[in-house]
């Protein structure tokens, strides 16, 4: 499976799009058998995927709006520089004066990071922002919005039959395995297709994921939910 099909265009992205559903149905069949689930693998499929429309706390954006506004941020990001570099520029300019006046001297490595985030177009740090957060940008954006990991989550749980997802470490490579495992990932990799499909521009890759990377996004979501003493 490509990331980029050498004729990126609509009927490539939808040759892309039933490849990565073939593997989701794969999984869900898979997990189906092992589990001994009586739905059918079909009805299965449909609920999970149902979760795109559900809206998402606490701005009420559905998964797949949330989904699709990353894509457009990527463009935003890669595209903007280069038809506006005078402002670019000129931006440049102002964050490296504003920071020489409030810290004097700086690195050029501290300067070209600060530029980087400042300039950076990333809408959910933004309204990060304006519930108060005090550091909103933390490096890249995420590769996926922890709201919609958990949404997922959730919706792969019941399918199941489980209260969550669930998985194993191997002892051998110390990777994180199982069959529910399996759908949470082509699930999300699948969401990530569709947006990919319908708000990126031709030309741009869609974003892979991994295991490892989305449990760590599950993981850290659950302990910001935890109650506190």
């Amino acid at each position: 499976m490509s990331d980029k099909p050498l004729n990126d265009g609509p009927p490539q992205r939808a040759a892309v799009l039933r490849q990565v559903e073939e593997t989701l149905v794969t999984a869900v069949d898979h997990m189906r058998g092992k589990l001994g689930l009586t739905r059918s693998t079909a009805e299965l499929v449909k609920e999970i995927k149902a979760t795109m429309d559900l809206p998402l706390v606490p701005y009420n954006f559905t998964v797949i709006q949330t989904l699709c506004e990353h894509e457009r941020d990527k463009v935003r990001n890669r595209d903007a520089a280069e038809s506006f570099p005078d402002v670019k520029q000129d931006f440049d300019d102002a964050i490296r004066d504003l920071t020489a006046a409030i810290e004097g001297k700086a690195s050029t490595r501290r300067l070209r990071k600060l530029v980087g985030h400042a300039w950076k177009w990333d809408s959910a740090a933004d309204r990060r922002t304006q519930q108060g957060s005090a550091s909103p940008y933390k490096g890249r954006p995420q590769l996926c919005d922890p709201n919609v990991v958990c949404a997922f989550a959730d919706a792969v749980a019941r399918a199941s039959g489980r209260s969550h997802v669930t998985w194993t470490r191997r002892t051998d490579d110390n990777k994180s395995v199982g069959v529910i495992l399996d759908v949470f990932v082509a699930t999300v990799q699948w969401a990530i297709c569709e947006a990919w499909r319908c708000s990126a521009p031709f030309g741009q890759d869609f974003t892979k994921v991994k295991a490892e990377g989305l449990l760590g996004v599950l993981r850290a979501a659950r302990r910001q939910k935890q109650p506190t003493d």
